[in-house]
């Protein structure tokens, strides 16, 4: 069995749906601290505008050392008015802006306390919608102990997994030798950075799925890789 893990981060990347494409089973680690470091994380990420890469977010309530389920959102502020709008602004002209603003806001309409809830529900849908069948689960419901390495190679024995599939974010701290001798194997993602026809010129690369949604749909990317 093939496991994949990674943080429930807000409308992520196309390269973590082709890891859980990739996977057989795959773990939302909902237990950890929330990263809010370089741009991209647990509460915010990349759409594309005419001026470039614009940062979306949820406004959270946080202490410090704050864990991922249980960040709470903080609706005090109209934010979702707001990135309606910015979303208009940017994406009416992609060929599937309604199909796809019709689905995404609801959900945030939804107004759901924790910011891991409105995560994992955004990512549960795309998956259903692309057609993604892997398993899912989440750290919190177990006891998983460890840090980096030992965290994964824990959380891959407890889940009975032979494979782990490893962004390649973590080559620096994860090693071929302490899976094998645990009797698994260590697999880094061969995600490359898929082009589309995006709205606009000049392609940017690596926004959050929201920029491939709107201007592709729901359309599987990976099936022909």
């Amino acid at each position: 069995m093939i496991i994949a893990a990674n943080q429930p981060n807000f409308l992520p990347w196309l390269g973590l749906f082709y890891k859980i494409y990739k996977c057989d089973k795959f773990i939302f680690v909902d237990d950890v601290q929330l990263s809010t470091c370089n741009g991209i994380s647990g509460h915010r990420n990349y759409i594309k505008t005419s001026q470039g890469k614009q940062l979306i977010r949820v406004p959270i309530k946080r202490e410090s050392k704050t864990l991922y389920n249980e960040v709470i959102i903080d609706y005090q502020l109209d934010w979702i008015k707001k990135l309606e709008k910015t979303l208009y602004l940017n994406y009416h002209k992609a060929a599937y802006y309604p199909e796809v603003i019709d689905w995404f806001m609801p959900i945030l309409k939804a107004r759901y306390e924790l910011l891991s809830d409105l995560n994992c529900k955004i990512i549960l849908d795309i998956c259903e919608r692309m057609g993604i069948e892997a398993e899912f689960d989440y750290t919190s419901k177990y006891v998983i102990e460890g840090k980096k390495e030992e965290l994964v190679v824990n959380l891959v024995e407890f889940f009975k997994g032979d494979v782990y599939y490893s962004g390649t974010g973590a080559a620096n701290y994860l090693n071929e030798e302490t899976f094998e001798a645990r009797g698994m194997k260590l697999i880094f993602s061969d995600y490359e950075s898929i082009q589309y026809k995006q709205v606009g010129p000049n392609f940017i690369k690596d926004l959050c799925v929201l920029d491939y949604l709107f201007n592709c749909g729901f359309k599987n990317p990976f099936v022909s890789l």
